[in-house]
Order: C-alpha cells, then structure tokens, then sequence
C-alpha cells in the first residue's frame, strides 16, 4: 500500500513539475488531499481505495532572464562603459596637450626675451648671418616634455628707406633684424609646432657696412615659386666661417642681406623633401667651367640666383631580346640632357650619368631621377641597343613611375641604329627603306612597323656586322611620303651608334 501511495504522489508531483514546464497560460493542476482505504470483507484478498482529489488554480509561473537578455544586456552596458573611457581619455589628451602648447608657448617667448636683452652687434646665428651667439637648433626639457628649438635670424632690408635693388641703391640695407624661433615635440601627441617672431632694431641708425646681399629665388618645372624649399648657404672664406640653412617663403624667395662681399665665395645647395636637388658647382678639373658657379658678392650690391627643382620620379626598365625574350644582366648606360658644365668649350658634363644593370630576370627600377630627356647607349663588349620603347630621347615629366624596354642584341662586332621620324609630328615614321653602302658593301632595310612580329619599336633599323674606322657610309632613306634623304658622312667609329633622321613630307 505504501508502495502505491508512494508511486501516487511521485505522479502528481511529475504533473505538476511537467506544467510548470508549459506556457504562461493557465491550466488546471490537481492534488491529492486525501486517500481513505476500506477492506469489503475479511476474505478478499484486494482492498478498494478510494482516493479524494480536489483542484485548486494553477499555480503562477515565475521567469527569470534568459541567457540573450543577458548578452544584450552586457552589451549595452559595455558599449557605455567603453564611450565614457573614450570621453574620459580624449579630454585627458586634450588636457595633456594643451600643457605641451603651453609649455612651448612660454619656451619661444622665452628665447624671444633672451634675444632682446643681447646687445643688437650678437643677435645672430653662430655660423650665419647676421652672426651672433645664437645657436640655431638645441633640445630644452620643460615640464617632462623634449621640444626641438629652431632659430632663424635674418637682416630686413626695409623698403622705406630703399632696397639693396633699388635706384639709388640702398647702401646700409640691414635696417633691422627679424628673429623667429619654432618649437615642436617629436614624442608630443596631437602637437603642432608653435612659431613666434619678433623684430629687432638698432638704438641708433645702421651705418654702411661695405656688405651686399644674395637674393635666391627656387621655382619647379613649371616655372611656379618652390615654397619651404630648404636652402643651404655656405662661405668658408669669411670669417666667422657662414654656413646657413633656412627654407624659402610663399614666393619661393630666400633673401640673404648684409653678407660679406666675396668672388665666387658662396656655395648654395636648394633641397626638398621628395624633391630633386640644385646646386652652385666650384670649378674642377673634371668641371672647368660650371653652368652655375658659386655666387659673388659685391660690396652695396644684390646677387640673384635662380634654381630649379620638382617631384623626383623612376623608370622601370625591362631588357629584353627582339623576340620578347627575357635578358638578364645586361648593362646600359642612362643619362639625360640636363648641364652642370661643359656649355662652353669644354666637354659636357651630365646632371645625371649612371651605369646600369638589369637583375637575372631583365629587371631594374631606376629612381629618383629629375625631369628631363633622358637617353641610353650600350655599356660593355656583351650587348648593342637594337631599340628602345618607348623611344628615346624621353621626356620624363616630374613625379611620374615611366616604363621602358631595352631591346639588345649581341654585337658582332659593330652596329648602328638607325631612327626615322616626322619632323612635324616627331612620331616613329614606318616602311621607309634605308640602305646602308660603302664600296662593295650595301644593304637595304625598311623600317619597322607595329605589325611586325616581336618586340621591335616602330620606326627603326638596325644594321649590325659592321666594321669600326675605315672610310664614311652613305645613308639612303626613301619614303613615298617624304622627301628622300642621303647622308654620305656616317662615321662608324665605335661599337654601337644611333643617328636619328627626321623626314620632311613631300
């Protein structure tokens, strides 16, 4: 009996425990209240059970939070916390930054007072001009920071009294002194420099000097001002020795006034970031007569010079044979038309010169070169140049990546290259024949087409097997369109030349 009322019970408690386990809607929920057995007679064997049952209302199912309440719950709660740190940490930046800007802000006035209480005859540069006892860059530690302290000193030649330039000539032309100082922190977040300036003047009127002025002046290809350009100016013949470096304002001007007068004294170097470099050439033995030499200066006279500089840019060369072939290590030389000497009498001297050679696969990337009109030749006993494409001379424009192939071919024993083009339009001229003759020796060729096979440039022949020295060859080229053309004066006297022809239309 206790078994069954045992096994009773578990089944109500297991109804009750599966409704719990339904919905929130209500259902009816029973239980026992309770059982009364009554045995029918002595001689049965089974007793009658009479089990009492009464219903009460469901019981009020209670939920707790689920597990993605929870997640979006600490999401939110993460999101804000991370917004108020964010807050939190961007005003202590500003708070930290402002007190670098203070700190710099006092430091430049206080250099700025220090110049003001020197005597005028020391505010200067040491090594510049004017000279002085101020040293251009110097590091100063102030309230746990490490600023970078630049100095510039410079004599103003006022216009209100006449220029250096001017008719009559103004022959005390440092009328005053501007000084200004720059502060910037390389490990300073959020800093941006702090510039301040002030002028300095004489207690008395300025006297002549028997000094001059040097004007510089930078522009870039497209003869537009080079502003901030960095300038370099160098005098090792005066003494103090000068040797100044500053940058060039919004007009691309530098001006230098009340230097030292002196013949060919001053060294000026024009520089930029990303930029090609300028530069005044002493004469050499390899350089007898510079195109720009260094600058004189006069007594109570101005000297200008100009430069030119603009964005650097790179070539990637390929070399290759005329089937398209890849070819590795093959030198050639670059060079482009830009002077640094030799206009006058003397032999040329190259901005830019280089001996080259391509990697094992055919490859070179040629960088930081200066606009120009560049051109190549064979280097070596390996190699003749049979073409190039695009073809050369090439006019590489500032701040551009170019590319080009090289096409070679073994030489045997000498060769000329020969290229034909519209004197008009200067573009490659196709299918004209060129012969090639001297005495017993004649050979014809027509120029090369874009539809030909391989990777020759259009407008070209190339005539190999030649001897060096001997006597002139005659050049016939005949086009239906153009004018003929005979040159009877081809020296072969090297291993590898190119003449180029440019045909006039009929």
């Amino acid at each position: 009996m206790r078994q069954h009322y045992f096994l009773m019970n578990l089944l109500l408690f297991a109804i009750m425990f599966l409704s719990l386990q339904q919905s929130r809607a209500p259902k009816l929920t029973c239980r026992m209240s309770h059982v009364r057995v009554t045995r029918l007679c002595a001689s049965c064997t089974r007793s009658h059970v009479t089990c009492h049952v009464s219903y009460v209302p469901p019981l009020k199912f209670q939920r707790g939070f689920t597990l993605v309440e929870t997640l979006v719950a600490a999401s939110i709660l993460a999101i804000l916390a991370v917004a108020i740190y964010l807050s939190f940490s961007t005003v202590i930046g500003a708070t930290v930054a402002s007190r670098a800007k203070v700190a710099a802000t006092l430091l430049a006035n206080e250099q700025l007072e220090v110049m003001r209480n020197l005597p005028y005859s020391e505010v200067g540069l040491v090594g510049g001009v004017p000279a002085g006892v101020v040293t251009r860059e110097t590091e100063v530690v102030r309230d746990g920071y490490t600023f970078a302290v630049v100095t510039a000193i410079r004599n103003i030649d006022d216009p209100y009294d006449g220029t250096i330039e001017s008719s009559p000539a103004d022959t005390a032309p440092a009328d005053y002194k501007l000084a200004q100082v720059t502060i910037t922190c390389a490990k300073c977040a959020d800093f941006a420099p702090v510039e301040l300036a002030t002028t300095l003047a004489p207690l008395g009127v300025e006297g002549e000097s028997g000094n001059g002025a040097l004007f510089v002046r930078v522009i870039d290809a497209a003869g537009e001002p080079v502003s901030g350009a960095t300038v370099r100016i160098v005098n090792g013949e005066a003494f103090p020795a000068i040797d100044i470096t500053d940058i060039t304002d919004l007009n691309g001007r530098y001006q230098l006034v009340d230097v030292p007068p002196g013949e060919l004294a001053y060294m000026v170097t024009v520089s930029k970031s990303g930029y090609s470099s300028d530069i005044t050439h002493a004469p050499s033995l390899e350089n007898p007569d510079p195109v720009l030499p260094p600058a004189t200066v006069a007594a109570g006279q101005g000297t200008s010079l100009g430069f030119s500089i603009d964005k650097t840019s790179a070539i990637s060369v390929n070399t290759l044979l005329e089937d398209c072939s890849v070819v590795g290590l093959a030198d050639f030389s670059l060079w482009g038309e830009k002077l640094i000497g030799g206009e006058a009498e003397s032999e040329p001297v190259y901005k830019y010169l280089s001996e080259l050679v391509a990697d094992g696969n055919g490859s070179l990337v040629v960088g930081l070169l200066e606009w120009d009109i560049y051109r190549v030749r064979p280097e070596g006993l390996t190699y003749n140049i049979v073409g190039t494409t695009p073809a050369f001379p090439f006019a590489l424009a500032p701040g551009t990546n170019a590319s080009a192939r090289v096409l070679v071919r073994a030489q045997n024993p000498a060769g000329l290259l020969v290229r034909v083009r519209d004197l008009g339009a200067g573009t490659p001229v196709a299918d004209a024949e060129i012969t090639l003759a001297r005495g017993l020796f004649s050979v014809s060729e027509y120029s090369t087409t874009t539809s030909q096979g391989g990777c020759e440039p259009e407008g070209s022949v190339y005539f190999a097997g030649l001897e060096s020295g001997g006597s002139p060859y005659e050049l016939t080229i005949v086009h239906p369109s153009y004018q003929t053309i005979v040159d009877d004066s081809i020296v072969v006297d090297t291993p590898w030349q190119e003449v180029v022809f440019s045909l006039s239309p009929q």
